[in-house]
C-alpha cells in the first residue's frame, strides 16, 4: 500500500514537471509589455528556471496555478450584482457604489444618521456588501489569471480573464459606468453622494491593465475586447482629469494622488497616450516625491494616520509601481534626488528600518493593526527596491526574512 502510494505521488511530481516545462515554452516572446507593474526580467527569469524543472519557483507557481484553476470555477462579477435597495441615488445600477470603510452609524443619535468617520477603524458588515469587494474580487482575479497564463500558457486561464472584463467593462447590460461618482458615501451626509477620496478605488484597475498586456496577443482577448476595454478606460480617464471629484483627488498631498497618478499612467501607457505618459513621468518627483518625502525619508501626511506605517507601505509600493512603469521611458526615476536629499530610496530605508521590529518601536506613530501585515510589504518593499537600486544592506534583510514567503505568488514577480 505505502509502495503504490510512493510510486503515485513520483508520478504525480513527474506530471506536473512535464505539464511546467511544455506550458512554459509555449508562451509568448520575452517581450516586455507596453505596461507592467511588476519586474518583468524577474518573471522572465523565473519563467526559465520553471522551464527547466528547478526547484526555487515550484512553491509559488503550483499555489498560483492551483488559485486560478479554482478561479476557472467562479461566475464573473459585476456592480449589477448588488441588491437594487443598495443602488447609488442615481437609480443607475450600472453605477459604481460603496460606503466609506471607516464609516460608523453616529452613536449619539437615535437612527444613527448621520454616520460619522472612525480612522483606521473598518465596518466590515457593511463594507463587504459594497461593489468595493466586486471590483476587488475582479481585480484580484484577472490579475492572478493573467500571470497565471504568462507562467503556464495554459489559455483556459486568457480565456477566463477576457471573460471577466468582458462582463465588467464592454456588455452593456452588465457593465459598470466609467466613474467613481458614489464611491465612499457616508450616510446621512452631502445627500448621500459619494466623496473624492473614493477615486482611490480605481487603484485597483492598474492591476487589471497590467494583466491583459500579458494576454493581448491570444485569441481570447480578441478584438471587441480590446476596443470595448480601451474605450471604457478612454471615458475613465477623461472623467479623472475633469469631473470635480478628480480634480479634488489630483490636489491630494498624500497617497491619494499617488495613486492617481498611477491610474492615469497606467491607462496612458494601455491606450498609447503617449504624451500623458511623458507628463506624468516628467512631472511625478516635483509634484508629488519632493513634496511628500521628507530628507529623512518620512512621509508626514501618511503617518498622521491610525495605521500609519500601513499607509507608508502602501503609498511607496504605488511609488515603486510607478518607476517600474516608467522603465522603459525612464529608468532612472527611481533614484532622482531633490538638493535637500529627499527621494525614493531614503523613503525605502525608512520604511525598511522597522522589519523585524514591534509597534512599540514606531512610537510616536500608531498602527493600530495588522502590524505583520505590514511588515510583509514592506519586505516586499525592499526586494522591489533592491532591483533598482542594489544595496548590500537591502541583500542582507532580503537573506534575513525571506524564509517564510516562499511559497508568495510575489516570489514570481519580484
Amino acid at each position: 500500500m505505502k509502495q503504490n502510494r510512493f510510486f503515485m505521488l513520483l508520478l504525480s511530481a513527474f506530471a506536473l514537471s512535464v505539464f511546467i516545462t511544455s506550458v512554459t515554452l509555449a508562451q509568448a516572446p520575452d517581450k516586455r509589455p507596453q505596461l507592467c507593474l511588476w519586474n518583468f526580467d524577474h518573471m522572465t527569469a523565473a519563467r526559465e528556471s520553471l522551464a527547466s524543472n528547478q526547484t526555487l519557483y515550484q512553491q509559488s507557481y503550483q499555489g498560483l496555478i492551483r488559485e486560478a484553476e479554482k478561479i476557472l470555477l467562479e461566475p464573473p462579477t459585476s456592480v449589477m450584482d448588488k441588491p437594487d435597495e443598495k443602488v447609488a441615488r442615481s437609480k443607475d445600477k450600472h453605477d459604481f457604489i460603496s460606503v466609506g470603510k471607516y464609516c460608523w452609524p453616529n452613536p449619539t443619535t437615535p437612527d444613527g444618521m448621520p454616520w460619522i468617520q472612525r480612522d483606521g477603524y473598518i465596518n466590515v458588515e457593511n463594507f463587504k456588501k459594497d461593489d468595493a469587494v466586486r471590483l476587488d474580487i475582479m481585480c484580484n482575479r484577472v490579475g492572478k489569471l493573467c500571470i497565471a497564463y504568462f507562467f503556464s500558457g495554459d489559455t483556459r486561464f486568457s480565456q477566463k480573464a477576457s471573460e471577466l472584463v468582458r462582463v465588467w467593462f464592454v456588455d452593456p447590460a452588465t457593465r459598470m459606468n466609467p466613474n467613481f461618482t458614489y464611491a465612499q458615501v457616508i450616510p446621512g451626509n452631502d445627500n448621500d453622494r459619494g466623496h473624492f477620496p473614493g477615486v482611490i478605488f480605481g487603484r485597483a484597475l492598474v492591476n487589471v491593465l497590467s494583466g491583459l498586456c500579458l494576454i493581448q496577443h491570444t485569441s481570447a482577448y480578441n478584438k471587441g475586447i480590446d476596443s470595448g476595454v480601451k474605450d471604457w478606460f478612454i471615458q475613465y480617464s477623461g472623467w479623472l482629469t475633469t469631473s470635480e471629484f478628480g480634480i479634488k483627488e489630483s490636489k491630494a498631498t498624500n497617497n491619494h494622488s499617488i495613486a492617481y497618478d498611477e491610474q492615469l499612467l497606467a491607462i496612458a501607457l494601455f491606450v498609447g497616450d503617449s504624451n500623458a505618459q511623458h507628463r506624468l513621468i516628467e512631472e511625478f518627483h516635483p509634484k508629488r516625491i519632493f513634496k511628500q518625502v521628507e530628507p529623512d525619508g518620512k512621509m508626514p501626511r501618511e503617518l498622521q494616520r491610525t495605521r500609519a506605517l500601513g499607509y507608508s507601505a502602501f503609498n511607496i509600493k504605488n511609488i515603486l509601481e510607478i518607476c517600474e512603469m516608467a522603465k522603459a521611458e525612464n529608468p532612472s526615476l527611481y533614484s532622482l534626488k531633490s538638493p535637500d536629499g529627499r527621494s525614493i530610496g531614503i523613503a525605502v530605508d525608512y520604511l525598511a528600518g522597522f522589519l523585524g521590529k514591534k509597534p512599540a518601536d514606531f512610537a510616536p506613530y500608531k498602527q493600530i493593526a495588522d502590524w505583520d501585515k505590514c511588515l510583509d510589504e514592506i519586505y516586499w518593499i525592499v526586494r522591489r527596491a533592491a532591483a533598482f537600486a542594489p544595496s548590500e544592506n537591502y541583500e542582507e534583510l532580503i537573506k534575513k526574512y525571506s524564509s517564510k514567503r516562499t511559497a508568495s505568488l510575489n516570489n514570481l514577480l519580484y
